[in-house]
């Protein structure tokens, strides 16, 4: 069994174990972060609200492999400001994603505009926040009227790994997020 101690790191490892759970107490992931995950599962980074900041960017995040991680934060997400995204010329749905993440906020997340030129920004999901999700990315009308500033690819073997993380309550400390109450009133 895991410690509380063995989950948290100050700074991100290059790699992780299948089905490993980590707390990053950090406020930032950095632009062009490569990782890999051993064989074809999930890891899960755990990134919790850090005093008043509030903010956690995440730009061109890759992976090495089928292996993938997921990011469960307390914190308003923007995503691409450091990403230019793919021109319309060498733009394919088949293309590996620049966020190849998935995310789930209590706060809000932000699609923003990438250093310039930038174009459409592709990321895998789902991505779920409470908040809203907004797209503030515009690449201009000539490269919108062609593509989506914003583009998701669903892979949802994320959503098989949150599942299995709730079924046998494996990570205590995101059991408040599997926590729900439900009541019926009878007619």
């Amino acid at each position: 069994m895991k410690t509380k101690d063995n989950f948290r790191v100050s700074t991100l490892p290059p790699s992780f174990s299948d089905k490993d759970v980590k707390v990053l107490e950090t406020s930032s992931i950095p632009n062009n972060y490569n990782y890999t995950v051993s064989g074809n599962g999930i890891a899960v980074l755990v990134v919790p609200a850090n005093g008043s900041d509030r903010r956690l960017n995440i730009s061109n995040v890759t992976a090495n492999g089928t292996g993938r991680l997921m990011i469960i934060t307390d914190r308003d997400v923007v995503i691409g400001e450091s990403s230019r995204g793919s021109d319309p010329i060498s733009f394919e749905i088949i293309n590996p994603a620049h966020i190849q993440v998935s995310i789930i906020t209590s706060g809000n997340i932000t699609v923003a505009n990438g250093p310039s030129p930038f174009y459409t920004l592709v990321a895998e999901g789902p991505l779920v926040a409470s908040g809203n999700l907004t797209i503030s990315r515009d690449p201009g009308h000539l490269v919108n009227e062609l593509l989506p500033a914003f583009f998701v690819k669903y892979n949802p073997a994320y959503v098989l790994r949150l599942n299995n993380i709730a079924a046998d309550g494996s990570v205590p400390v995101l059991k408040p997020l599997f926590t729900f109450d439900f009541s019926q009133e009878e007619k």
